[in-house]
Formats: structure tokens, sequence, C-alpha cells
């Protein structure tokens, strides 16, 4: 299963968040032009009727229309696209509102600058799969192209161990004290879980988060955009393909013990009690835990004809090293969100069945190879992990 066969890479998702919030202009030139289009179509439509009524039905869809309209261009500030590493454009015409509201936060934001804050595990299991770079790249492409409404994209980044003690005094600096305007693509779950009341108390945004709990899958709060498919659907995923392969399947659950890990049980579960699939064993762990043997044991020893891993990639590759190499066992592995972030090569990883939420760094894609081109012109290289730094910014189209 692939959640986009043709994607586009979508920075201008974040950014034109950003720029319709921060650069929105006060005046509402637009509207002329609006007005003059519905004229037009309202007289098209009416061949017949007296005079007077065409021209009232006129103004009252000029009005809905001036209403309406949210194409470059309709908030008064001038529509000028611009290519971005040919791979997506940008455009300060597009705009939500046609006047700033007058109680708007400008916290973040500077007549220069735009602070975006990047929660990062620096140290500890989840150091492995850091991708600030290859963010820091992308702002740089934005940032060369002119930045929003002339503001330059400034990328903070907060350290920590993948704690939730540590990543949430990380963020906490973030947003108290370098007064970021809002923070985007988190790569602690279980930081990215104890830090979501705080940051909406504090109405920052969190754009492009990556954690696929629930709580951020669903549209139930404005400030909160998720980058991740949510685990419900990719768990059902899952458990469809085993059950397809062997309808009384018997399948073995390791999982990560934060709201990440654990948002892959439910589907699961159900799957469990609508079908012959039977789940033999649960085997959680501490997300700061090195060696995950003893939950590989426990699974094996359940004799299952599946084991799932959802897990982060560091400890996916511990636990499958475990399980071909010290355990020797052949039995099928499927891991849920955390697959596409593993290097490719690595051989304990041949068979694994796994959910692509975004585009193999290996297809002939247009904007795959223009985003392998920008990444390799900067030193890095473009394989598993550089794709997904991107994939959140990647939309369907």
């Amino acid at each position: 299963m692939r959640i986009s066969r043709r994607p586009a890479l979508s920075t201008l998702a974040a950014l034109l968040l950003i720029a319709a919030v921060v650069g929105c202009g006060d005046d509402d030139d637009g509207e002329e032009e609006t007005a003059a289009t519905a004229e037009e179509s309202e007289a098209t439509q009416s061949e017949s009727g007296a005079e007077a009524e065409v021209t009232t039905e006129a103004t009252e869809s000029e009005t809905t229309a001036a209403e309406t309209e949210t194409g470059p261009g309709s908030a008064g500030i001038e529509s000028n696209p611009r290519e971005v590493g040919g791979f997506f454009t940008l455009d300060d015409g597009i705009a939500v509102f046609t006047e700033r509201p007058a109680d708007e936060d400008r916290t973040g934001v500077t007549e220069n600058a735009i602070k975006i804050g990047k929660q990062t595990p620096c140290t500890g299991p989840l150091a492995a799969i850091s991708f600030t770079a290859q963010v820091q790249v992308l702002f740089d492409a934005v940032n060369e192209a002119g930045g929003i409404h002339g503001r330059q994209l400034e990328l903070v980044e907060g350290c920590h161990d993948g704690s939730p003690a540590q990543g949430t005094q990380a963020v906490r600096q973030l947003v108290e004290q370098e007064q970021v305007f809002a923070l985007s693509l988190g790569q602690s779950s279980p930081v990215e879980g104890a830090v979501a009341e705080f940051t909406v108390a504090a109405g920052v945004p969190t754009v492009f988060s990556l954690m696929p709990a629930a709580m951020f899958g669903e549209p139930t709060e404005p400030l909160r955009v998720s980058g991740l498919p949510p685990n419900i659907s990719i768990g059902r995923a899952l458990g469809e393909y085993a059950r397809s392969e062997k309808p009384d399947a018997r399948i073995a659950i390791i999982y990560a013990n934060d709201d990440f890990g654990r948002s892959i049980l439910p589907p699961f579960e159900l799957l469990a009690e609508e079908t012959e699939v039977e789940i033999v064993i649960t085997a959680s762990f501490d997300p700061t835990q090195v060696d995950l043997s003893p939950q590989v044991q426990q699974a094996v020893d359940e004799d299952p004809d599946f084991i799932v891993i959802e897990a982060q990639a560091p400890h996916a590759l511990q636990a499958l090293g475990v399980l071909r190499n010290q355990i020797g066992s052949d039995i099928p592995v499927m891991i849920g969100v955390a697959f596409p972030s593993i290097p490719a090569g690595q051989e304990d990883a041949d068979g694994v069945v796994s959910v692509i939420h975004v585009s193999s760094p290996l297809v002939d894609e247009p904007a795959v190879l223009a985003a392998k081109e920008l990444m390799e012109s900067n030193g890095l290289e473009f394989n598993n992990l550089a794709l997904v730094a991107i994939g959140p910014l990647f939309i369907c189209s």
C-alpha cells in the first residue's frame, strides 16, 4: 500500500501556511477584478429577464465571490510564483486574510525572519535518524528564492535524548526563550505527546509532526498538522496483509511503550475481534531501551506466523538483528511507519513488509529526482533517511 503514487514536494504546504498568517496585507484591491468576473458570469446565465433583476443578482454574486475568493492575489498581495529547487513553488500572493486580525500574534516573526523550531533527539538511540541537515537545506533553498514575503526562514533546533523529560525542556526553551513562530518536523513521539497540550496552550502551531498517533492524525486541533498517516490506517493495512496471506494468522506485536507505539494496537485488536486472526502476545519496551532481545525472544516463544515491530528505525533494526542473527528465526516481519527511514542495503531488512508513506528514493519521478539533486549538491546522501526528512512535505497530486 502506498499513500501517494506521484508525490510533489510541498514544503509549500507549510510555507504557505506561514505566508498566509504572517505576510498578509490589509488592502483589498483584488475585489474589483473578482466582482467583474462574477458580474460577467451572472450576466451570461441570465439571457432573459429585466435589466434591474440581472443587476441585483450580479451584485449579490459579486459580494459572495469577493468573500470566498482565496486564490493568488485575492488578499491584495501581488502573485509572484517562483520555483524552488525545481520541485515546488512559492507564491506570496496566496493568503488567508484580506486584512490583518487586530489581535494577531506575531511572536517569532520579525521584519527580516521567521523562526521555526525543531525538537530533535541529538543523543540516545534515536540520534541515528536525525535529519536536521536535510531540513536546513530546504530552508536554505527557500531563502535563496527570496524567503516568505522577504523574510528568511530561520531553523532553531532544540536537542534532547528522546525522553519526555529532556524533550519537554527543549521545546519549552524553543517556545519561551527562542520565541519561535511554529514548531515543525519533531522527531521524538514521546516528546511530541508530552508537549502537545503545552504548545496548544501557548498558541504555537506544530506543523508536520512526525507522530502517527491518533491525536495528531485526527483534525481535532487546528494548531496541529501531522506529517504522517495515523497508525490506525497503517496497522489496518498490515493486518489485512497478514490475513490475506493466512486467514487465521497468529501475530506477535513488539511496540514502543509511548503514544506512537501503542497506537498500532487498536487496528490489530479490531481485526482479531472481526476475523480469525489471533494476537498471541504484545511485548512493549521503553523508548530509551537499547537492546530489545527480551521482547524479541518473548515474541518468538509464542511461535507466531508474523511479528509486527512498531518502533523507530534504530530499535527496529536492532530487533531484526536479534531475530535473524542471534535467535536465527525466519519468522516473517512487518514494520510500521518507521520502516522507510531504515537505510537501504540492510540485509536483515530483506523480506520485511511495510507501508510506504513517502516515495522511494530510487524511483524515476521528477519531484524525487529534483530533491535528490538538491541534497547531493549540498553534500548529503539521498537515501531512505533523507527522503523521510522531506517526506512529510510531500502531498498527493
